[in-house]
């Protein structure tokens, strides 16, 4: 196909952006299953926003939003146009962003509606836990657990929930979620258009915030902990109507596939 792009690490999730006003749909999907990482991220021109951007996992199925996956396409304008701020248009809206110059990207996350319930799946999952669905720009589903999972237990488990008939037909993305501190929560990520786990996931510690403060009272700033080891903030105004996610970005050598 002959297209170029770059690759970004968004706290260790990882994207290639390209210019693709003039690839279609079919050509995206492919060249998603090509780049070595976890999507990626069409960017073309808007008429609402300064860029409009269409994203695909690297199954090369079509994603409506992507938090860590804009973090990177804004810090990738921003870079190329010589701005701090950058609004984007996606399936799910326009969200606007800003960057630091210690290259931190911030997204105001703020939906109307986070559709956000309870969930019960019976004894069969996790008895002891409770769970959440809610939509912060994609379905996910919260699980909040007492210990630390193995890679192994994350992608069994995670795999089961995300094809649980409850969530069927399009799936949910599933967040094992333990607290480490007051505000600080280790979480583990299986993606749906991956179908793994991933290294970090911007929509799900959105979720996983959101869902904490549902639990118990945690303030105004909640720290996630990747699988990567890298950290995502999230903060929330005073009455909790607004949300934001702030995390690091990185520009990848074209060899590289992850790094923090």
């Amino acid at each position: 196909m002959g297209s170029s792009y770059k690759k970004y690490s968004g706290a260790g999730n990882t994207f290639a952006v390209c210019e693709a006003a003039s690839l279609s749909d079919e050509e995206c999907s492919r060249l998603s299953m090509q780049t070595g990482t976890d999507g990626l991220l069409a960017l073309s021109d808007s008429s609402v926003a300064d860029v409009a951007v269409r994203i695909f996992n690297s199954d090369g199925s079509r994603a409506e939003m992507c938090g860590n996956g804009l973090r990177c396409l804004v810090f990738h304008v921003a870079t190329q146009r010589g701005l701090s701020e950058v609004s984007v248009e996606t399936f799910s809206g326009i969200y606007k962003a800003t960057v630091s110059s210690s290259g931190q990207v911030t997204v105001d996350m703020t939906k109307e509606d986070w559709n956000f319930r309870p969930v019960s799946l019976g004894k069969s999952f996790f008895p002891e836990s409770r769970m959440f669905w809610l939509n912060t720009g994609v379905p996910h589903l919260v699980v909040f657990v007492s210990r630390t999972l193995s890679e192994e237990e994350v992608f069994d488990y995670g795999r089961k929930l995300r094809w649980h008939d409850v969530f069927s037909p399009e799936g949910v993305n599933v967040n094992f979620a333990t607290f480490i501190g007051n505000k600080e929560i280790k979480v583990f990520t299986y993606e749906r258009g991956l179908e793994r786990e991933s290294q970090a996931c911007g929509t799900g510690a959105v979720a996983v915030a959101l869902s904490a403060a549902f639990l118990q009272p945690i303030g105004l700033q909640v720290y996630i902990k990747t699988r990567s080891e890298g950290v995502l903030v999230v903060d929330f105004s005073e009455d909790r109507k607004k949300v934001f996610l702030t995390g690091p970005v990185k520009e990848l050598k074209l060899s590289e596939e992850s790094i923090v």
